[in-house]
């Protein structure tokens, strides 16, 4: 059985282009194309003008959708030195580098980094492999309350958790308030804004 699984961009200027991904080489989970395209629903088809960051981009199909959909800035990040090559590589092919930044750090790192760069998102995507972990809670909420803490969200952004669906994730920490969870099969999609004044 091959272990090369095949994902498709859906929506966008590269609809239809193919994500080659070998889960065993690799090591990450690849988001389902059902969950994909409910992301994308939420957030809209145009994402023209958006800074959009893909903290644990894993496959970097999640990334490689902003940009198809008109993202002016990607920024990739991933802890992993393979999964980082995959994605630049597919980048550098597709001939998307001037929109891109990688990052091949630690999440909390990266947020310190975009953060004294002045760079602002809006839209955050966490997709991190905490599920395997006892204290899972306690890790999402060290992440959202770093993001929260950041210079890299204003008024205007959005945060999205990818987790597994019997995770609980908090209703506010910080600046964040969760405005809604939504559930695909095994897996849900927090959905994070800053608390209004």
């Amino acid at each position: 059985m091959s272990s090369t699984h095949t994902m498709r961009v859906i929506g966008g200027s590269f609809k239809g282009r193919v994500i080659p991904f070998e889960k065993k080489l690799k090591g990450a989970e690849a988001t389902s194309q059902r969950l994909k395209k409910a992301l994308f629903s939420i957030l809209g088809e145009d994402l023209t003008g958006k800074n959009f960051l893909d903290l644990y981009s894993g496959t970097g199909q999640i990334g490689l959708e902003a940009l198809s959909r008109g993202a002016s800035l990607v920024v990739f990040n991933d802890s992993d030195r393979n999964r980082y090559q995959f994605v630049k590589d597919i980048v550098h092919t597709w001939e998307l580098s001037g929109r891109v930044l990688h990052y091949n750090i630690d999440a909390l790192r990266c947020i310190k980094i975009c953060s004294e760069r002045g760079v602002v998102f809006d839209v955050v995507f966490c997709d991190p492999p905490f599920e395997k972990i006892a204290s899972v809670p306690k890790v999402y909420a060290v992440l959202l309350q770093a993001i929260s803490e950041s210079a890299i969200i204003n008024e205007d952004s959005v945060i999205l958790v990818q987790h597994y669906h019997t995770n609980t994730m908090p209703d506010s920490i910080g600046r964040l308030h969760k405005k809604d969870t939504r559930k695909y099969g095994t897996n849900s999609l927090s959905i994070y804004v800053i608390k209004a004044e």
